[in-house]
């Protein structure tokens, strides 16, 4: 694809903190981005705008508890709402939650963990 040979290199902010992150998302003003890892810490990057020259500020916005990450579970990703910031402040968060206290059972949601998606 043409956009590769256009690709830019441009080192913005450091995740150096973040063990194994697993996405990244911008709101829809871009000024923030979510950044979550597999253990279930969500980081949120506030002045995120490189071209306005604004100075990024990374925070430990959340820590989940009671969630899986053994094989592929774990913190799957997160979303902003189409509307965030216009008239609401939602994001989506999809993960492995650990609802019967067994990361180790699968196959059966009365058993072993399930994956969620809250608001």
């Amino acid at each position: 694809p043409s956009f590769i040979a256009d690709f830019d290199e441009e080192f913005l902010i450091s995740l150096e903190d973040a063990d194994s992150p697993v996405d990244i998302q911008f709101s829809p003003d871009f000024t923030l981005m979510m950044v979550p890892e597999k253990d279930g810490k969500l980081w949120i990057v506030e002045n995120f705008d490189p071209v306005g020259g604004l100075v990024p500020r990374k925070t430990e916005a959340l820590q989940m508890t009671k969630i899986c990450t053994n094989v592929e579970r774990g913190f799957g990703g997160t979303a902003f709402h189409p509307r965030f910031g216009v008239d609401n402040r939602w994001i989506y968060l999809y993960y492995t939650y650990d609802k019967n206290n067994d990361c180790n059972t699968s196959g059966s949601a009365k058993r072993g963990p399930v994956n969620r998606l809250s608001r």
